[in-house]
Order: C-alpha cells, then structure tokens, then sequence
C-alpha cells in the first residue's frame, strides 16, 4: 500500500492530477491503518502521508490539507527514533509545510518554525550529502519571505548567504543548478524591492538569466519565467528602460501560457502582468494597457477563493488601477470602484502585515485625485492620516517609502489651498523633500517627487512672497526637466512651468534663462510625441506641447534671436509630418560615409514608416493578443533602434547636423518665388519673421496690434458664422443670402487680419497696389491664426485697402516641406487624374462634378495624358494606384474632416473612404499639383492648430509639390468655374505648370468674386494655395 501511494504521488508530481494525488493520499492511510503502533515504519508512512497533504495544498490551496500535513508531519517526528537516517527528510519536508502555509497566511510564527525545522534538517546532514543544496536553498527561501513580511535586513542576507552556498555547493552542470540560480536571483529582487540598490537589481537579472538558459529544456520554467518577468518589470520602475517592461510582459505571457487556469501559481502571474502592464501604462498612457492591467487584476481576484491577503493585494491593485483611470477619466464611477475595492482590501490585511503602507497609501492617493478634479472636497485631514500611518509604519531604507512622503507631503500642499495655513505648505516641502533626499538621483521617479516639490515651493513663493521660494521651484523644475532618467510628459511639464517662472516681465532674470528653459523643453518633444508610438497616439501626445513653439519663440524673438525662433518653430509645430518626412528621407549624405549604418537606418526607417499607421489601421480588439503584442513592442524596439543608429550617424566626421531639424539658413532658402512671412502668434507678444528671395537674413516685424486673444476671438467668430450659415458640405444650391451679422463678422475679421497683419507686413516690404505682376507671398501661420483667411484679409469698400491688390497669397504648414518639396525632380509624370463623386451613399448629390471634370479635360491636348475616375470605379484603392501613375490629381468629391481622429479625415468615395492616414502611408515621388475641389479640405484641426492634421497638408507630405484646397466647404456651382479657370492657365501652352497654380488660383478666385460680389465671403474666401 505504501509503494503504491509512493508511485501515485512521484506520477502527480509529473501530471498534476488530482485524481493522483488524491490515490497517494488514500493508499498512504490504508498503509498506516495496517501498521500496527510501534512499527518502525509508521513514522515514515505518516511523514509519507503528511508530504502528499503538503504537496495537494500547494497545487490547490485548501487550507485543510495543509494543517493536516504539520499534524501528520509532527506525529512523525514525535514516534521517530533521533538516530533514523529519514529524520532529515521529515525534518525538511515539514520546514516545507511551515513555509507553504506562511505564504498563505503570513503568520510570522510559521516562518519561525520553518526556519527551526529546516536548520535541524541540515543539522542531521553529513558535510556532502546530496539533499544539503536543497535544504539551504529552501532555508534562504524562507528567510526571504520573512524578510518580504517585516523587512529585516539581517533575513535576507542570510537567504543570500544560503542560497549562494547551494549554488557553489553543487557542480555548474547539476541538472538543479539553474533552479538554484533562480532561487538566489529572486532574493535579490527582494532585497532590491525594499532597498532599491542598483547592483542588486542587476545581478538578480544577471543570475536569472542565466538559470533560464541552464534550464533542461524537458523541465517547466514558469516560476523561472515569473521571478525575471518580475524583475524586468522591476527595473523598468527603477530605470525606465521600455526595453525592461516589454520584456517582463514577455517573460509574463509565457508563464501564463504554461500555467492552467486551475494553477496555484496564476493567480500571481496574473497579477504580475496586471501590476507590468499598469506600469508601461504610466509612462506610455496607452489606454490599452490599463484595459489589460484591469483585466489581468480581475482575472487574478477571480481566483482567489477565500479572504487571505493575498486577496487583499489585488484589491489594492485594482483600486490604484482605478484611481488613474478615475484621473483620466474624470468619471465618479471610477472613483467609487476605486473606493469600494481598497476598503475591502484594508479588510483583508492585518495592521503588521508588510502591504498595509501600501493600501493606506493607496487610500490616501484616491483622495488626492479626487481632490485634483473637486478643490473643495472634505476629508482631507483623514487622507493625511492614512498617508501619516503608512510612513510610520514604513521602516527606514525601504525602497516605498519615498512615494509616501512624497505622498503626504501633497497632501499638505492640497490641505494649504485649502485652509491656507504656512504649516501646512512647509510640512508638504519637509516631506517632499525628504523624498527627493531618500531616492538615489537616477532613480525614474526623481523627476516625479522634484516636480511635487518645485510646485509646493511655486506655491509658497507666490502667497508668501518668498523669492527664495521661488528661485527653489525654478531649480527643482530645471532638475527635473534635465533629470537623465526619461520621464518625459512630467520632465515636460517642469521645463514649461520652469520658462513660465523665468519668462514673466516682473521677475528680473538673465534672458539666457529664459532661452536654457526653452530649449530643455524643446528638446523634449520628440520624447512626448514619440516615434514609437502609432500615429493616432502621437497626434493625442501632440496636444501635450500646444503653444509650446509659439511661446518659446517669442522669447527668443524678445532676445533678438531671430534664427533661434524660426528654428523653434520648426520643431515644435507639425511634429508628426516632420517625422514622416525624415523618415522619407534618402539619408544621401550617410550612404557617401558610412553604407552600412546607412542601409540599416533605411530599413529600420521604412518598417517605422509603414508600421506606424498599420498599428493604427489594423487595431482589431479580437486578433490574436499575443500578435498585437508583439506587433507593439517590436514598434518600440524600431523606434529605439532608429535613434540609435540615428546617434551614430552623428558620430561620423561631417554628420553632426544629421537629421537635425535645418538651421536657419537653410530654411531660408525655400524663399524664392517670393518672401516667405512666418506669423507667431503667443500670449507674450505676436510678430512676423519675412524672410526674401536671395538672402538668408530674417527680418522682424512687430505687430504690436495683434493679440492671442483678438485670434482666438476672430476665429471663434468664423466658426459660428460659417455655423449659422450651415456651411458644413459642398452643396448643390447657394445657400440663403447670409445674414447681416454673419456678413458683419466676416468683414470684422478681414479688417482685424488687414489693420493688424497684412498691412504692417506689406509696409515692410514695400509692396505698392496693383502692379503689372503682382508679387507671389508664402504665409506660415501659428495657432489659431492658422484657421483665419489672411489671404482675404481687407477693406472691401475702399480702393487698394485689401492684400490680393497687393500680392498673390499662397499658404505653407512648415518650412521644411517646402524644401523637400523643392528638392523633388523636376521631372514629373505628365498625367492628370481626375477623381468624380457624383452621388455618394448618405451624402447631398454633386452634379457640378461632370461639368468641373470637363471643363478640365477641355484642356488636355498631347502629349498630356488624362484619366478619370468616376462612381463605382472610384475606390480607395483604384484611386491610391493611379495617383503613382499620374503628376497632377484633382479630387471633385464630398470630403470629411474628423475633429475626434484627424488622421481618419478622408475623401468620400464609392462605397468608401480614402483616409488621410493611408495618403500619409504612401511616399509618392516627384507629384505636382493635388487640386481638391471638395470641402474642408484645409481646415485643420482645432486641438491641434500647428500640426495641419487636414487633407492639404497630407498631399504635400505624400509628396505633392502644390495644393488647391479649401478652408471650409464650397458651393457645387462655384467648383466648375474655379477649376476653368484655374486649368485654363496651367495646362496653357500644353505642359503641365505646377509653380503657376497659386497664380492661377487667385484670378480664379477673383472671377467668382466678380461673380457672387465681394462681400459673399463664404463663397470665394474658401479657395487656398498650399505649397511651392
């Protein structure tokens, strides 16, 4: 009987069927139920049983079965003779038992009395007895977990001590020597997580590593796959290498994969996923990962069948997953969930177990939220206590406890704005402070606590009066914005509140300040809008760095640093197309010094440049997980791979500048059919940079007249005007004759863009009324300023008194796509694509589009080639094909802009949409002009003014030299004459003349002016050039 319950239970531990075990244990009883009192062999066959109680506990966790076996297990050892040569095996088996229900129930007294058993066990032992490995490495494991329960250094350095004399104590090819590795590595992990010393994080990954790669390929590695699952995610807290938290979601996924649903073991994976996912959520703010950190947590609680605190922590982790989605959501349901699930987590965990800071902590945290979105909230003074208990019961040296000072001291800072008491403020400083003082400088999280500590300085400065104060917050905000450790939306928040503080006319700085602000925050926008990220998520992160070129510009135009403000504006406007552009880019100047890192940063560039869309387009929540997974993360390692070969590229003798955004002096090289005037518009001040043709010098001119708040008043104005007038499609009718107000207003504005822009710039450049040919002007506009007609601005009852009598006005987003624009052959495909939408499904029908698609083909005469696609011919796919085949391409279609997604702006076509994003996808070469006779096809987005999200800007981007398109929609009527006119002139001769479409478009303009009369604004004001 007992051989058949030994067979049963060495077969459970290779199948983990229960039905196995449960046979072990049933032919152990009956062996001892036919063993008479006093038989040598009982004390064994009840050790023998007490194992098998063990070893179904530790695959099932039932608690009885583990009090039964130490029951058993004590029984055994109490019969046994002192000299049985199996004392040390019940001796180690029932240290086992103490250790498993420790880790269930966290009762110190059972680590103790594991600790005794096992140190007896080895005590027994000879010098070279082959179990003496295990039994040291099983007693570091428990000094571990007492040490992960209270923290006391001396236990873990005794696991350490223990578990590398079993690793020295067994031959490097011992086919348990990778177990043992594995063992000591999570050690370290441990003593890293109260600690947070560097080294020990390190060798924890290093001794893991190699203890996976030891591992026979024939034995499972999940708890191997756990411990550097963990660790990686670990070190990402610590460093903030997204390298680190990929690779734990990696090593996560594979233990989960291993691991039955039934697995005593999932639960903490799941939970281990849930807490790596939340953590890459934190600094990517990927919503998709806080949706799995939430699924993963919920899965985990699921499992856990009784209230331990092992359920407990996972309440805690779902209410802090809470929390931030309540801070990003602003939704009280969040909150309340938030609520309820940490007051039944501070339910479940007694007041000495090592999570209680933690959930305390947790509490104290959702008020802070809480308090963020609702200033006048009661209960501060009890989140300050809970904050108050978890760093009490916090021990000196923990790795935690200075997110809790840091912490309680917003807490006091809140707790000041609202009652207003200085002890307060400086409680919240002492706090903060000590954060700052406890957290090594290249900890990921020190720009966290320097950001909490410059504010409550900020704050202390400004009500107190406190220059010392102040000159504190400035330098907490510089180091956290300059801090090595990438944290960037926070580092980016601090260089701005930084320049605020050194920009404002009443504090008497150095400008240098004010410029090293600046720029600190200018450097960190390609971080913020990150290149591995996709494409809808970058034009979210953009919205971080709104006004930021503006206003860093306006300094510099303050300091007379002329070339320094238009190569801000570069930057940090139409960030995405810049990013698209380079990695377009041929790289020429690499491939002549170095072909090898060139031909990798070409490849690199091209997977960046179709992934970053496809990721975007192909986001289907039911594909397979790990796929998308994977699919991401290999999306972050291009990115990172990209700039390294990017840094060394600049390496290389004469490649400094590689891929840096151009200098001035080469911007100024894209004025050359005439000056090119950048508009800045910022809540400093507003000006102009005129750049003219043959010289790189830029000119300043001032518009003292001009104002943040007069731009976005007149663009407000424009908007509900057009909104009165229901100009939303292009339509078959003229719509009513406008009301006196809308005509009002229209006429407000053009004179506001006339008095306070066109004019003092027209003056500037000397520019006389209706010359023979008049001169060609380039607008780059920021802001708000961007949305308004500055090409239509004027007087319309005096003579000479608006800009087309003056010049011929054609509109560019940035100055860099003029130059790759310039830099494309001169050899064009001599075709035209015409595209047709007649009828379009839930769409007003066009029946001007026959008439405006033959008055273009009139035109056409050999060696021009036309096409045209019309109704169910066009496609988004037939209409993507033929545009490779053809230099010119005119859309007569419905179009839509989407306000929520720019990128999934489009043109309506037969059944389909062709979006902005596959547009952006396609690197057309060598195209000239995109006329775009449908509605809004320029109109932008007015959440992110200077990234000219709108059709427009994405034709130039995909490689089209000029643009026809419109600022808002067109009547039906009016689109045949603009594009007869128009193509009258370009075709004129039988070529194909991009360059002379702005001019072409501006007497067509003029004609449907003299047609509808000036003052139908909405009818002629619509019509932009865009380009070269």
């Amino acid at each position: 009987m007992h051989s058949l319950g030994n067979s049963y239970c060495t077969q459970f531990r290779l199948t983990y069927n229960r039905n196995d075990i449960d046979k072990s244990i049933d032919f152990y009883t009956k062996a001892i139920n036919l063993t008479h009192q006093g038989h040598p062999y009982r004390a064994g066959q009840i050790a023998s049983l007490g194992q098998s109680y063990c070893s179904r506990f530790i695959q099932y966790g039932e608690l009885s079965d583990i009090e039964k076996a130490i029951e058993l297990q004590k029984q055994g050892l109490k019969i046994a003779t002192p000299n049985d040569p199996s004392i040390h095996g019940w001796l180690y088996n029932l240290g086992i038992s103490y250790k498993s229900r420790f880790t269930r129930l966290c009762d110190l007294k059972d680590a103790n009395e594991a600790i005794e058993h096992l140190t007896q066990s080895i005590g027994y032992m000879p010098k070279d007895h082959p179990n003496k490995p295990a039994s040291l490495t099983l007693l570091g494991d428990v000094y571990q977990s007492r040490f992960d329960h209270g923290g006391n250094l001396a236990d873990i350095n005794l696991a350490i001590e223990y578990q590398t004399r079993a690793v020295v104590s067994i031959p490097g090819g011992h086919i348990q020597s990778f177990f043992r590795l594995g063992r000591l590595g999570s050690s370290y992990m441990s003593r890293f997580k109260w600690f947070g010393a560097e080294e020990d994080i390190q060798k924890a990954i290093e001794l893991l590593a190699k203890a996976l790669a030891l591992k026979p390929s024939n034995l499972e590695d999940m708890d191997l796959l756990v411990s550097l699952g963990n660790t990686y995610s670990l070190r990402f807290e610590y460093l903030g290498q997204l390298s680190d938290v990929d690779e734990a979601i990696n090593h996560l996924i594979q233990a989960e994969t291993l691991a039955s649903e039934r697995h005593i073991a999932m639960s903490d994976i799941l939970t281990s996923l849930g807490n790596t996912y939340f953590r890459r959520f934190i600094r990517l703010r990927r919503s998709e990962d806080i949706d799995k950190a939430l699924e993963y947590q919920v899965r985990a609680l699921g499992l856990q069948s009784q209230h331990y605190a092992g359920e407990g922590l996972i309440l805690n982790n779902l209410g802090t997953i809470h929390t931030e989605r309540f801070r990003c959501s602003k939704k009280q349901v969040d909150a309340n969930n938030a609520l309820e699930c940490l007051t039944k987590a501070i339910s479940f965990i007694s007041e000495d177990h090592p999570a209680m800071p933690g959930v305390l902590h947790s509490l104290a945290n959702l008020y802070i939220s809480r308090l963020q979105l609702d200033p006048t909230l009661e209960g501060i003074d009890t989140a300050i206590n809970y904050q108050t208990q978890a760093v009490a019961l916090t021990p000196e040296g923990h790795a935690q406890l200075p997110n809790f000072t840091n912490s309680l001291g917003l807490l006091y800072h809140y707790r000041y704005e609202k009652q207003g008491k200085l002890e307060d403020i400086d409680q919240a400083i002492h706090w903060q402070a000590r954060s700052v003082m406890l957290t090594p400088n290249e900890h990921a999280r020190v720009p966290i606590w320097l950001m909490a500590l410059g504010n409550s300085f900020y704050i202390r400065s400004f009500n107190e009066r406190d220059y010392v104060s102040f000159s504190s917050a400035i330098e907490c905000y510089r180091k956290c914005a300059q801090h090595s450790t990438l944290f960037p939306e926070m580092q980016l928040e601090a260089a701005i509140k930084w320049a605020n503080c050194v920009s404002d006319p009443n504090v008497p700085v150095p400008e240098d300040w004010c410029l090293e602000a600046y720029q600190t925050a200018m450097d960190l926008v390609p971080h913020v809008v990150w290149l591995g990220t996709k494409i809808g998520k970058r034009y979210t992160d953009a919205q971080k760095i709104k006004d930021l070129a503006s206003n860093a510009a306006a300094v510099a135009i303050r300091a007379a640093k002329y070339d320094l403000a238009l190569e801000w504006l570069e930057e940090g406007r139409s960030v995405i197309w810049n990013q698209i552009l380079q990695l377009r880019d041929p790289f020429d100047d690499l491939v002549a010094i170095d072909p090898l890192i060139a031909e990798n940063l070409h490849r690199v560039a091209k997977e960046l440049y179709n992934n970053g869309s496809t990721l975007e387009m192909h986001s289907d929540p039911l594909k397979d997980f790990g796929a998308q997974e994977k699919a991401i993360q290999n999306h972050h390692r291009l990115a990172e791979n990209y700039q390294a070969l990017v840094a060394a590229a600049r390496k290389l003798p004469g490649l400094q500048g590689f891929l840096r955004h151009a200098k001035a002096s080469t911007l100024a090289g894209v004025a050359r059919s005439g000056p090119l005037v950048v508009l800045n518009v910022s809540r400093f001040r507003c000006d102009a940079l005129v750049i003219r043709p043959s010289t790189d010098q830029i000119t300043h001119v001032a518009l003292p007249e001009l104002s943040l708040n007069t731009v976005n008043s007149a663009r407000n104005a424009i908007v509900q005007s057009l909104r009165r007038n229901h100009v939303r499609d292009r339509g078959m009718k003229p719509r009513p004759k406008a009301e006196d107000e809308n005509k009002d207003t229209f006429e407000d504005v053009l004179v506001m863009l006339w008095k306070c822009v066109a004019k003092p710039v027209l003056d500037a450049l000397g520019y006389m009324p209706n010359t023979e040919e008049l001169p060609r002007i380039t607008w780059c506009a920021t802001g708000a300023l961007s949305f308004l007609p500055i090409h239509a601005s004027g007087y319309y009852d005096r003579p000479d008194a608006k800009l087309s009598d003056y010049a011929v006005s054609s509109y560019t987003p940035t100055l860099s796509i003029l130059l790759s624009a310039m830099s494309s052959s001169s050899e064009l495909p001599h075709g035209i694509l015409a595209v047709g939408q007649e009828s379009t499904p839930r769409a007003t029908p066009l029946p001007g589009t026959k008439k405006e698609l033959e008055n273009i083909k009139r035109y056409i005469n050999e060696p021009l080639v036309y096409s045209q696609l019309e109704g169910h011919d066009a496609t988004s796919h037939s209409v993507l094909s033929e545009m490779e085949n053809h230099g010119w391409v005119h859309f007569a279609c419905h179009a839509h802009q989407n306000a929520y997604n720019p990128i999934k702006s489009g043109f309506l076509l037969h059944k389909d949409t062709l979006y902005l994003e596959q547009i952006a996808r396609v690197s057309f070469q060598n195209k000239g002009l995109a006329f775009l006779s449908a509605c809004q096809t320029a109109t932008g987005d007015q959440e992110l003014p200077d990234e000219s999200v709108h059709l427009a800007s994405g034709m130039l981007m995909a490689g089209y030299s000029s643009v026809i398109a419109t600022m808002w929609s067109i009547i039906d009527e009016d689109a045949p004459l603009i594009a007869d006119e128009v193509y009258a002139r370009v075709l004129e001769g039988g070529r194909m003349n991009t360059g002379g479409s702005a001019r072409a478009l501006h007497h067509a303009v003029c004609r449907l002016r003299e047609k509808v009369g000036d003052k139908s604004f909405t009818r002629w004001v619509p019509y932009i050039h865009m380009g070269i």
